[in-house]
């Protein structure tokens, strides 16, 4: 069967709705859709879901003339390489653990499989896709309820001897500071947040988008809450550029991408606190691929497993998509 005729497929379960997607060997996307949500939290049930999802992916495959060669997941939580499984997760998501993910995946679907943490995939999705195409050496730092993100090195992804590094959000920022959902004071996630920029507003605002939206507008509290939240930030990141001496900020999710306030703040409060040689072309970068950013990683771990993107580094998560609004049922 010839290179064109073969497809790699992707799926999201790391949020709501799941996502599925197809895409070419070459790293084009050929159509990509939405997935009924999964019912019940036990692990046969999880399993079954999954079964069913990888399998409608293949058929969808089969259904363009193509054969599916290999899948990729994003999932939830922290997960074991070796295992393929999800090995620690929040507590509504306990069926993960109890489920051989990736050997339930490569039954259903018959194609080798690889499993990534939704963090992994958000990685590996702006180093082929996003803003770190041709970067070897980037940190993302992604804004939403939580902070996450993760760091690339030398062109490698880094997992850790636990496969959580890039756990930013509890970053320590300031002993002694707020409390974090984690329980200890300090941690970025206390400062960078979405319930974070809201309350530095003292209840003007009612949502994080809200306060975005004052601070494009020039509203007073609204900015003053985006520049301590950078404040935040750029000490974090700051500290990163001595350990890592990354090339790169990409920040992205809902409260970073589009937000030229907070990415203008950024670079103000690194330009403060790093004096050459750390300064040394450092760029700092909102991502553009929006919440289908772990899918277009998820395609992208299906491809390092198949060994057939050869150039992936060149290509948009846009290109010749057919379908946008398509379902699995």
């Amino acid at each position: 069967m010839s290179a064109e005729s073969v497809c790699l497929g992707a799926i999201d379960v790391s949020g709501t709705p799941p996502l599925w997607g197809v895409f070419e060997a070459s790293g084009s996307v050929v159509e990509y859709g939405t997935a009924p949500a999964h019912r019940g939290a036990g692990g046969a049930e999880m399993a079954e879901f999954l079964a069913a999802l990888a399998k409608s992916v293949a058929d969808r495959c089969q259904e363009r003339g193509r054969r599916l060669s290999a899948l990729g997941v994003a999932a939830p939580g922290r997960v074991d390489q070796a295992a393929g499984a999800v090995d620690f997760t929040a507590a509504h998501q306990v069926g993960w653990l109890t489920t051989p993910v990736r050997e339930t995946l490569i039954e259903a679907a018959g194609v080798p499989a690889s499993v990534v943490s939704e963090w992994h995939a958000r990685v590996l999705a702006e180093q082929d896709y996003g803003q770190a195409r041709g970067c070897s050496d980037f940190v993302l730092v992604w804004l939403g309820s939580v902070v996450g993100g993760g760091v690339v090195s030398g062109g490698k992804a880094l997992l850790g001897a636990h496969a959580v590094s890039g756990a930013l959000g509890h970053f320590p920022c300031y002993p002694d500071g707020n409390r974090c959902s984690c329980g200890r004071l300090g941690c970025l996630e206390a400062y960078a947040n979405a319930k974070a920029l809201v309350g530095f507003t003292q209840g003007r605002y009612r949502t994080a988008e809200d306060v975005v939206r004052g601070a494009q507008a020039g509203e007073h509290t609204a900015l003053s809450a985006v520049k301590r939240q950078a404040g935040a930030l750029g000490w974090a990141m700051a500290a990163l550029v001595r350990v890592l001496d990354p090339e790169l900020f990409v920040l992205a999710g809902p409260l970073a991408e589009r937000n030229e306030v907070l990415l203008r703040e950024v670079e103000a409060e690194l330009a403060l606190r790093l004096a050459p040689p750390d300064a040394r072309n450092l760029r700092v970068r909102a991502s553009k691929l929006g919440d289908r950013a772990a899918l277009w990683g998820a395609a992208a771990a299906a491809a390092r497993l198949s060994g057939k993107w050869k150039d992936a580094h060149h290509r948009s998560p846009g290109r010749r998509a057919r379908s946008g609004a398509a379902s699995l049922h």
